[in-house]
């Protein structure tokens, strides 16, 4: 994957240009290789007529329903027995997912979401729509706990912590998983107040503050909390994504750049820091972070593909953004922004030359 994307954002040094058209060839095969992927949007063509069943569940992040967050899940469904690509469903603000058109066998559900442990569940379906075991997948966050560091060496600021604040804090996690966000901040004082430099409770904290709708001081407590450990990944992680949605890019820029520093060779730091470099007009210089978070592993950066796409529209290199819309289209059929990277698509075929 890396080496596409560091050939295309070869194409955009040099001096600006005028916006190349693209060959009818090329054109072409946009429009074949777009053909070509729709049936992956099913299982195939006689399988629609004759498979009915259907799984149907909530996904819940905490045992909240994910509202704006819903875009953010990636979930697929595989069946057991049978090869083949997964398919993949969109997730609504309430929770709700639906996987239609399916035979009765036993299939592997699989969610992940950007700073939530990732899940698979087994699902028994019988003739009737009728699934064996839960259809509900709850995606709980990431608490970072006491870890290793490079070199086998444990986290001294969770060694520095006294018995009576962890006791604290393992009370407020279990608070927080139920829903009772009152008594989780209280606990999480009591924690302070025993270790006022204990970095996962103001992480902790942090969760708290960004469920009661918290979120300039939610950030304030995550960037405290790595000031304190800077080993503490979940909130690099939970703060970035605020600051996104808050379109706060100064703000995220300083939190990518901190998060590259602890994990140069994960996707997700590389990617939020494109975020801030593409809001900020700095189109070369996202388009470098955006092609080192693609040659990474990652599996939950579904728009990806749409950042790299608009970084090569603004640097005016249209082929190279078709790719990443294909792709994208491929990989994600059914997520909400689809529509728009068709219509995208259309509009890059529509300057071709005829």
């Amino acid at each position: 994957m890396r080496s596409s994307a560091e050939g295309a954002a070869q194409e955009t040094t040099g001096k600006p240009r005028q916006l190349p058209f693209l060959r009818p060839s090329i054109r072409r095969g946009i429009k074949g290789v777009a053909i070509a992927m729709l049936p992956v949007l099913g299982i195939s063509a006689h399988a629609q007529v004759t498979q009915t069943e259907s799984i149907m569940g909530l996904v819940y992040l905490d045992e909240r329903p994910p509202g704006r967050l819903a875009a953010t899940i990636d979930l697929e469904l595989r069946y057991a027995n049978r090869p083949g690509e997964p398919v993949r469903t969109v997730v609504s603000g309430e929770g709700e997912y639906r996987f239609g058109g399916l035979w009765p066998g036993v299939y592997f559900i699989a969610a992940s979401a950007p700073g939530y442990r990732p899940v698979t569940i087994e699902i028994e379906l019988t003739h009737g729509s009728r699934p064996r075991r839960s259809t509900k997948i709850v995606l709980q966050s990431e608490i970072a706990p006491a870890k290793p560091r490079p070199g086998g060496v444990i986290s001294q600021n969770a060694l520095k912590a006294p018995r009576a604040a962890q006791r604290h804090l393992e009370q407020a996690e279990k608070a927080f998983d139920r829903g009772d966000l009152e008594v989780a901040a209280q606990f999480i004082a009591d924690a302070l107040a025993a270790y006022p430099g204990y970095a996962r409770a103001l992480y902790m904290r942090g969760r708290v503050l960004e469920k009661q709708g918290r979120s300039e001081p939610a950030v304030s407590s995550y960037e405290e909390a790595i000031s304190k450990d800077a080993d503490l990944f979940a909130a690099y992680a939970a703060a970035a994504e605020i600051c996104r949605l808050a379109s706060d890019h100064g703000r995220l820029q300083r939190v990518s750049n901190l998060w590259k520093k602890v994990q140069p060779l994960e996707a997700p730091p590389h990617y939020y820091s494109a975020l801030a470099k593409y809001e900020g007009g700095d189109y070369r210089s996202a388009l470098q972070d955006a092609a080192a978070a693609y040659g990474l592993p990652h599996t939950s950066l579904p728009h990806l593909n749409l950042l790299l796409a608009n970084c090569y529209l603004k640097l005016e290199n249209p082929r190279a953004a078709a790719e990443q819309l294909l792709e994208f289209l491929s990989a994600y059929p059914n997520d909400p922004l689809a529509e728009q990277a068709r219509t995208t698509l259309s509009e890059i075929d529509r300057i071709s030359i005829p």
